[in-house]
């Protein structure tokens, strides 16, 4: 999803994509959320927009896999996180995406926001700051930004060290669940 990831944003994406692959509402048994209010909200929240629109009971879950406990509490990497999240939060928020994927000559058409609604979003979001780090930095640093961070070899290391773990715990949850 790109832009904002409101209840009624994500129930709008969850809608067309059933539309996208023919899945018939009425089939629709069960919803895993992970618990971030933007899903459970009572009023506006995803499943409750579609709880509303299915004429029948369903059945809640809440986070099979806690991949967030798995790694990211365990692994203790929040001095990284916070620092990908603040420059690519900078980024989006500054509408500067589009002018900075041009200036460093990239193949891709977004830096991924990373959200708190999806864990998944990590793995993606850090990937690609991986990706373009050389350019991000150069970017940043254009704009006065302290990037300082960037030089650091053991900052570096616990990056490149949280993109291959996210990764694999991303490749892992999908293998999870199963053949279609």
């Amino acid at each position: 999803m790109k832009g904002t990831t409101a209840g009624q944003n994500i129930f709008d994406e969850l809608k067309s994509a059933l539309v996208k692959f023919n899945l018939p509402e009425d089939k629709l048994c069960s919803l895993t959320t992970d618990g971030a209010s933007a899903m459970i909200g009572k009023h506006n929240g995803s499943v409750s927009l579609m709880l509303k629109s299915v004429p029948h009971e369903v059945i809640m879950h809440h986070c099979i896999i806690y991949q967030e406990h798995l790694c990211a509490k365990t692994v203790e990497m929040k001095h990284v996180m916070e620092k990908v999240v603040a420059t690519v939060s900078f980024i989006t928020y500054k509408g500067l995406n589009q002018a900075f994927l041009a200036e460093v000559g990239s193949d891709h058409d977004d830096v991924i926001y990373f959200s708190h609604v999806c864990w998944l979003s990590r793995s993606a979001t850090l990937a690609r700051f991986w990706s373009l780090h050389v350019g991000i930095r150069t970017f940043m640093t254009s704009k006065g930004k302290d990037v300082s961070f960037m030089d650091d070899d053991e900052w570096l290391n616990d990056l490149v060290f949280l993109v291959d773990i996210t990764k694999f715990l991303a490749d892992l949850n999908v293998k999870r669940q199963g053949k279609d």
